[in-house]
């Protein structure tokens, strides 16, 4: 595989997404603030490397015993359980071993898969955040409706951290979603394909950050990061107050990594 683009742009002051490129990996990962900090923890951005470089030296036969592996490296060296909350990652990774490729996807990072024989591009990607997000977002117009505040100020009021909360709380559990954290059970419950190298022309591996530009990404034979970079914020920095296009935070940090076979 030949990797023609990457990206990975902050959406505040601090980039908690991270990208790990290596000879046959390449990987997104996407950091998610603590609501309730652990002191017995890494930071996030901390995390997110650690986590990339764990998994990416792990030994397993295929990525989700090497993402479990890696988790539990990180475990094993904060002497945390598995249920701990403090820190967590989505991911995004693309391997090839030899003729083969797989493409694995935990959380709410997702994959774009296109084929050399014209069949219609593949999304590879998990649903569990992003519908939880969804009704948090819209909740917060909700309040926006009848307070008659801005989107982004509702993001504050308690009955919209405590929804926040009581969703963090489902983390890892049956019912819930799964992601990244200390518990390495997680990794069985990603996304996992297979493909033959000869049927691949491009995968594109992104955060959710570019979630809006999910179509853009998979429909394009070779789609711009850069371009769709500066649309995004263009949009965003529009509507910095979240109205126009309700969301959690008026802008979330953005990666992507473009790989052609």
């Amino acid at each position: 595989m030949n990797i023609t683009q990457q990206l990975c742009c902050a959406g505040a002051a601090e980039n908690q997404d991270y990208i790990r490129l290596g000879e046959d990996i390449a990987m997104v990962v996407d950091g998610s603030t603590p609501l309730v900090k652990d002191p017995r923890v890494p930071e996030v951005r901390e995390y997110v490397r650690l986590l990339a470089d764990a998994v990416a030296g792990a030994e397993g036969e295929d990525l989700p015993n090497m993402v479990a592996a890696g988790i539990e490296t990180l475990r094993r060296r904060y002497g945390v359980p598995p249920e701990t909350e403090g820190v967590s990652a989505a991911l995004a990774i693309l391997r090839e071993t030899g003729e083969q490729v797989e493409v694995f996807v935990l959380g709410d990072c997702a994959a774009g898969v296109r084929f050399r024989d014209g069949r219609g591009p593949e999304l590879v990607s998990q649903e569990a955040v992003s519908r939880l997000d969804g009704a948090v977002v819209a909740e917060m117009c909700r309040l926006h409706r009848e307070r008659g505040i801005d989107v982004i100020e509702a993001r504050q009021l308690p009955e919209v951290r405590e929804m926040l909360l009581r969703h963090r709380r489902m983390m890892n559990r049956p019912g819930g979603y799964w992601i990244a954290g200390f518990a390495p059970e997680a990794a069985r419950h990603g996304t996992h394909r297979v493909y033959r190298r000869e049927e691949l022309s491009r995968v594109v591996l992104f955060s959710d950050g570019f979630s809006g530009q999910r179509e853009a990404l998979l429909g394009a034979e070779e789609p711009c990061l850069q371009e769709l970079y500066r649309q995004l914020r263009q949009r965003e920095a529009a509507d910095s107050r979240c109205n126009r296009y309700p969301r959690l935070k008026p802008g979330d940090d953005v990666s992507g990594i473009v790989a052609v076979f």
